[in-house]
C-alpha cells in the first residue's frame, strides 16, 4: 500500500538527484513513446470500423487454382450460389482498387477516381445512403461503355464538391469521360468498400451478367445465420465445380475458400505491424534495463541511509516499499513522457502513411490503457531486483565510514553494472536490428536497380476517343493514343533533371496471368498449361527501370503493330522454358485474359523473342515462378 509520506520522501530525492531522473525518464519515455506509437497503428487496424451492417456475417469468396491461387469466383458461379445454395443471403462484386475518370460538372474539371461494383457490390454491406438509393437491376436498361450503368451513386465528398450538399442533387447531371450522367444516391461520410481506396467520387454498377465468366471483381458474401465459413466453403466448391463441368473444365483441382472481410483485408498489414510492434519493444526493453542498471548504481550509493533506517527500525518490507514508490512514480512519468511523444508521433504519420485509414490514427483509450500497462510494467522490470537488492542491508559493513575494501567492492560493483548494462543494450539494439533489417530487405525488394531515383505516374486515356470494345470485353485503342503518349513522353523527357522515361502498361508486380504456348512445342493439356506475366513497354522502359540487357536486343522504335510482334523475356523465364537452348529466335503464342479463364483470345500474331533481361526481384511472399 502506497502512503503519501513515501511519495514525499521520493520527491524530495527526485530534487536532490535530478540527473537521474531526467535520464531515467528520457529512457522509458523513449521506450514507451515508441511502443505506443506502433501499438496505435496496430490498434487502427485490429479494431477499425468498417461501418458495415453485422460485419461478422460478411465473408470474402474466392476460388482456388493450383496454377494461379486464389481468384475470384466468376459472375455465373455466384448466380449458381444465389439460385441453389443455401449458405448465402446475398452476394456483392466489387473491384478493390479505384479507376480514374475525368468528372465535370457542378465544379471543377479534374481527374477523380470510382470504383466498379455490380448490382449488388453496395447492398451486400447493408449501409444505407443518405440521399436517394442504391443500385437495382433496372438501372441497366441504360447504360454506357456496353453494359455499365449510366445512373451513379456517389460519396458524400463529390456531393459536398459538386453539390455543396444540397438535397436536391438526386437526378442532377455529372459528366464522367464525355457521358452524361446522373445521381441516384449518395453515401455516408466516410463510407468507402475498401479502407485503402482513397477519395472515392463513385461506384459505378458494371453489369456483369453480360460477361458471365468474368472473375475481375472480388466477391463479398453475407452468410445466413448459424451458416459456419467451412460449411460455405464446402458449398462454394460443390458449386463451382458444377459450373465449370457444365462448360466441360475439368474441376478435380478446384476449391474454395471463405475467409470473414476483417481477415481478408488486414491480416498481412496485422502481421507485419505486429512484427514491427516486437522490433520497436526491444527500445522498450533497452531503457528498462538502463533505467534498472542507474537504479542499481543508485542503490549502492545509498546503502549508508538505508542501514540508518534499517538501525532505526525500519524492516525489509519498509525499504521495499519506499523504493516501489519511487520506482512507480517513476514509470508514472517515463509512461507520461511517452504519451506525449506518442501523440505527437500520430500527428506526424499522416505525412508518410501510404493510405487514408492508416492517417486517421489516434491515441484513444485503448491505447492510453496499453501505455498505462506498459508503464506499471516496466515498473516491476526495471525495478524489482533494484529494490530487492537494495534492501538487504548488512548494518556492520555499511555503517562503516568507508574503508578501502568497501570502496574497492563499491567500484568493482559499479564496473560489474556497466558492463552489464553495455553488453544487454548490445544484445538488445542487435536483436532489434536484425528484424528491422529484415523487413526493410524485403520491403526494398523492388523491381529495378535504383528504385531511388524512379518517379511512377498513372495515366490513363479513356472514352470513345481512346478506345472501342472488342467482343470479348477488352478495349482496343485507337491511333489518338499512340499520339497521346508520344506526346507525353517528349514533353517528360523535356523536363529539368530527367535523365530518361518510358512507358509501361503495368509496373512489375502487379500481375496480370496469362497463358501462353510456345511456338513449335506440343500444346500442353489444360491441367499443365503455361502461364506467366506480360507488361506493353516502349524502347526506353528497360533503361529506365534499370534492367540489364543480357542477351541480344531490347524493344526497338520499329517494334511496332504492323511489324513482326517481338517479345523480350526476363532470365528466370528463360531458364524454365529454354534451358538447354538459345531463347533467342524462339517464338511464344500469348492468349488474352486473365488466367486464361473462358473468353480469353488468342493474340493473332506469335511474339518472336528478341532478348533476354535480367530478373526482377521479389519480396519472399510474393513468388511468381512463372514470369
Amino acid at each position: 500500500m502506497i502512503e503519501l509520506a513515501d511519495v514525499r520522501f521520493a520527491l524530495r530525492l527526485w530534487v536532490r538527484h535530478p540527473t537521474l531522473i531526467v535520464v531515467a525518464t528520457l529512457s522509458l519515455g523513449l521506450g514507451v513513446g515508441a511502443t505506443t506509437t506502433m501499438y496505435s497503428l496496430l490498434n487502427r487496424v485490429v479494431h477499425y470500423d468498417f461501418g458495415f451492417a453485422n460485419e461478422e456475417q460478411l465473408v470474402v469468396i474466392s476460388n482456388t487454382d493450383p496454377i494461379f491461387g486464389d481468384q475470384p469466383p466468376s459472375c455465373e458461379i455466384v448466380q449458381a450460389l444465389l439460385q441453389s445454395g443455401k449458405s448465402f443471403e446475398e452476394i456483392g462484386l466489387s473491384q478493390p482498387f479505384a479507376v480514374p475518370v475525368t468528372l465535370s460538372g457542378g465544379g471543377p474539371t479534374g481527374r477523380v477516381t470510382q470504383t466498379p461494383v455490380n448490382e449488388d457490390g453496395l447492398s451486400v454491406v447493408g449501409v444505407v445512403p443518405i440521399l436517394g438509393r442504391i443500385y437495382r437491376r433496372d438501372d441497366f436498361k441504360d447504360v454506357v461503355k456496353q453494359k455499365e450503368a449510366r445512373a451513379i451513386v456517389i460519396s458524400y465528398d463529390a456531393w459536398q464538391r459538386y453539390f455543396q450538399g444540397r438535397p436536391d442533387a438526386i437526378g442532377k447531371m455529372l459528366r464522367i469521360d464525355g457521358e452524361v450522367r446522373p445521381v441516384i444516391g449518395v453515401m455516408p461520410k466516410g463510407f468507402t468498400l475498401w479502407p485503402w481506396v482513397d477519395s472515392v467520387a463513385f461506384w459505378a454498377a458494371t453489369d456483369l451478367r453480360q460477361i458471365p465468366v468474368a472473375r475481375w471483381m472480388t466477391a463479398i458474401g453475407r452468410l445466413k445465420p448459424g451458416v459456419s465459413r467451412a460449411a460455405a466453403a464446402a458449398e462454394v466448391t460443390a458449386v463451382s465445380r458444377q459450373v465449370l463441368q457444365a462448360r466441360g473444365e475439368k474441376t478435380e483441382n478446384v476449391g474454395a475458400h471463405v475467409v470473414t472481410i476483417r481477415d481478408w483485408m488486414f491480416s498481412d498489414a496485422t502481421q507485419i505491424l505486429t512484427f514491427l510492434l516486437g522490433s520497436v519493444s526491444f527500445i522498450l526493453l533497452i531503457g528498462c534495463a538502463n533505467v534498472a542498471n542507474l537504479l542499481l548504481a543508485a542503490g549502492t550509493a545509498r546503502q549508508r541511509e538505508f542501514a540508518l533506517r534499517a538501525a532505526t527500525g525500519a524492516g525489509r518490507g519498509r525499504l521495499v516499499r519506499q523504493l516501489v514508490t519511487e520506482n512507480l512514480l517513476l514509470s508514472s512519468v517515463g509512461g507520461l513522457t511517452g504519451v506525449l511523444i506518442a501523440v505527437v508521433a500520430v500527428r506526424v504519420y499522416p505525412l508518410i502513411a501510404p493510405t487514408a485509414f492508416l492517417r486517421d490514427v489516434s491515441v484513444d483509450l485503448r491505447v492510453l490503457a496499453f501505455a498505462l500497462g506498459l508503464s506499471v510494467l516496466s515498473s516491476l522490470v526495471f525495478g524489482l531486483v533494484p529494490a530487492l537488492r537494495a534492501s538487504r542491508v548488512d548494518l556492520n559493513e555499511a555503517l562503516k565510514e568507508g574503508g578501502r575494501v568497501g570502496g574497492g567492492v563499491r567500484r568493482r560493483g559499479r564496473n560489474a553494472l556497466l558492463i552489464t548494462e553495455v553488453s544487454l543494450a548490445m544484445v538488445l539494439l542487435v536483436g532489434a536490428g536484425l528484424m528491422l533489417q529484415g523487413l526493410v530487405s524485403e520491403l526494398r525488394k523492388l523491381p529495378c536497380v535504383a528504385p531511388e531515383s524512379l518517379l511512377t505516374a498513372d495515366v490513363l486515356v479513356a472514352g470513345p476517343k481512346y478506345s472501342n470494345k472488342t467482343a470479348h470485353d477488352s478495349n482496343i485503342v485507337t491511333p489518338q493514343v499512340e499520339a497521346f503518349y508520344d506526346q507525353l513522353l517528349e514533353g517528360v523527357r523535356a523536363m529539368p533533371g530527367v535523365a530518361r522515361a518510358g512507358i509501361i502498361s503495368r509496373l512489375p508486380m502487379n500481375v496480370w496471368m496469362h497463358h501462353f504456348t510456345i511456338v513449335g512445342r506440343p500444346v500442353p493439356d489444360e491441367e499443365h498449361r503455361l502461364a506467366a506475366d506480360f507488361s506493353e513497354v516502349d524502347a526506353q522502359a528497360f533503361d529506365t527501370l534499370g534492367l540489364r540487357l543480357l542477351r541480344g536486343r531490347g524493344i526497338a522504335e520499329h517494334d511496332v503493330a504492323s511489324a513482326p510482334w517481338v517479345a523480350v523475356i526476363n532470365k528466370a523465364f528463360a531458364d524454365r522454358h529454354f534451358p538447354e537452348q538459345d531463347p533467342i529466335g524462339q517464338s511464344i503464342h500469348v492468349s488474352i485474359g486473365w488466367g486464361g479463364q473462358p473468353g480469353t483470345f488468342e493474340e493473332p500474331q506469335a511474339r518472336q523473342i528478341v532478348g533476354v533481361v535480367s530478373d526482377v526481384a521479389y519480396p519472399i511472399y510474393f513468388n511468381p515462378t512463372q514470369r
